[in-house]
């Protein structure tokens, strides 16, 4: 959607769809991370976790953030918002970003859930964020392959 109408480009690029579409979550997936650094540092040098309560949250959180960078992804290469002026509006009033804010949400809730059940059952610690851990790296792998399914048809079907 932000390439507007200059998707024309991606459309002679020499790689396919589903290549073009890893690169794109390869680069957001780095910007994360890249993002995640200062606050680990500041945590780190304020709190001085033992590393596996640095290192596991923010796996975690990784995790979850690539399910849902992922299903963005998956969303814009359905329902490409192409047409816009202002460089703003492919992100403000495109209807894409509020599902996949939706799906944050749900999978926010769904941890939660998750924590306070594996809390209530008495498993705590690094075991919560394993378990958490455990359910997010299937659904990244799900969202992951849904992406991939279908993406050149998906990129075929984009009119200029």
């Amino acid at each position: 959607s932000r390439e507007g109408q200059r998707i024309w480009i991606s459309r002679i690029l020499p790689q396919t769809a589903a290549v073009q579409l890893r690169a794109k979550l390869l680069v957001s997936i780095v910007i994360a991370a890249l993002s995640t650094l200062p606050t680990l540092v500041g945590y780190a040098l304020v709190f001085r976790p033992a590393v596996a309560y640095l290192a596991l949250p923010a796996l975690v959180g990784l995790a979850g953030s690539l399910a849902v960078m992922t299903f963005g992804l998956m969303l814009d290469s359905m329902r490409p918002m192409l047409r816009w002026t202002d460089p703003q509006e492919p992100v403000k009033r495109n209807l894409n970003a509020l599902i996949q804010l939706g799906f944050a949400l749900v999978l926010i809730g769904g941890g939660a859930a998750v924590m306070n059940l594996a809390l209530r059952a008495g498993i705590t610690g690094t075991a919560v964020y394993l378990l958490l851990l455990l359910i997010a790296v299937p659904a990244d792998a799900l969202c992951y392959r849904l992406l991939l399914r279908d993406a050149e048809s998906r990129f075929a079907r984009r009119e200029l």
